[in-house]
């Protein structure tokens, strides 16, 4: 796998090329300036390990924060980490997926924190952590209620990585606690694990039967805040979703009924485009992450479903669910193409977005 390095800001390259272990060339490309910026991050090395990670030397200016980048065509980049440049010299190690031909790297100054969206998101957060955060580091679902359930509060761990990844650190003892707090919900009595819907905010009492939607968007936050750290953390988070896949592959979720399809929970009664939509985008970036053929394949199992059962040609939008008499529900939902969606406890919620583009592996 080649894997190459470039800094923002630059005018002309001087690429310095390294031939590491088994022959696998790694480049690193810094500014040669006819006006860039003298305060611009650059890189100072890059060597394979013999793990077969790559371990990144950067440097700046001290006291920025900097975004590193990872791409693999030089077009759509995601962001590997968030780094506050204490000391002037900076270090990453990043274990790259196998199924990866080639891995590129760049970094740039973390995004703006002075727009008036940042002042909102921080307006935000501070109203959750008054109401909601509680001493267990569980939230709420709502101001003076003692009930935590898996989706609110893995909704305020996507919300803290977000902000980490826009160049903040001080929100990771959010992301983390919480993340810790996670695993009074998990099912270790069960073989195949699986996260209950609803627990008491100090951890106890877990229930509520369990979720396709809720564990598959909590094993894309988990991969999300993956990306946003490092080391050990970083691992478990990985492995979290990972866990989370497992439970999605042998809970009995997904069967022939209608031709197959995962099952909104584990009573059956619904098989939602929400529910597989988001169970598909973290089979592919599992795959994506990991190179395990397997995620690739339950990927493409759910996109052929949902394009053989739920899209509807006449407009080119895919229905909201088939319901339990096997009958195709055609409310358009913006999750699938409609804002909202019943909730458990019976009141509507915001619905996520969801897409099939980038689903042909």
């Amino acid at each position: 796998m080649a894997c190459f390095c470039r800094s923002r800001k630059q005018r002309r390259f001087q690429p310095a090329l390294a031939l590491l272990a088994l022959g696998l060339p790694l480049f690193y490309e810094n500014p040669r300036t006819l006006n860039a910026a003298p305060a611009a991050p650059f890189f100072t090395s890059i060597a394979r390990l013999a793990d077969g990670s790559i371990r990144l030397g950067m440097t700046g200016t001290t006291g920025s924060v900097y975004q590193l980048q990872a791409s693999s065509n030089w077009a759509g980049w995601t962001p590997m980490a968030t780094l506050s440049n204490a000391g002037g010299l900076l270090q990453f190690t990043d274990a790259p997926a196998p199924a990866s031909p080639q891995r590129f790297y760049r970094l740039q100054h973390a995004p703006a924190t002075n727009s008036p969206y940042w002042a909102k998101a921080q307006q935000t957060h501070s109203f959750v952590v008054s109401n909601l955060l509680t001493s267990y580091n569980s939230y709420r679902n709502k101001p003076g209620s003692g009930t935590a359930y898996e989706w609110y509060t893995v909704s305020q761990i996507y919300a803290d990585a977000a902000m980490v990844l826009a160049g903040d650190p001080q929100y990771v003892p959010y992301m983390n606690k919480a993340y810790a707090w996670m695993t009074n919900m998990w099912d270790g009595d069960n073989p195949p694990g699986g996260y209950f819907a609803a627990a008491n905010i100090d951890g106890t009492g877990k229930g509520g039967g369990k979720y396709v939607d809720d564990h598959s968007l909590t094993g894309n936050i988990y991969l999300d805040c993956h990306t946003a750290s490092s080391g050990v953390t970083k691992t478990n988070y990985l492995d979290s979703a990972r866990a989370i896949a497992n439970w999605l592959m042998f809970s009995g979720m997904w069967d022939d009924t209608y031709g197959g399809g995962f099952w909104w929970s584990d009573s059956k009664t619904v098989k939602p485009t929400q529910s597989n939509g988001l169970a598909l985008q973290l089979f592919i970036r599992l795959y994506g992450l990991t190179g395990q053929t397997y995620y690739r394949d339950w990927a493409n199992s759910v996109k052929n479903w949902l394009e053989s059962q739920m899209f509807d040609a006449s407009d080119g939008l895919y229905l909201w669910q088939i319901e339990t008499n096997g009958v195709k529900n055609y409310l358009k939902q913006s999750n699938n193409t409609r804002p909202h969606r019943p909730s458990k406890s019976g009141r509507d919620r915001p619905a996520i977005q969801q897409t099939l583009s980038g689903a042909c592996l």
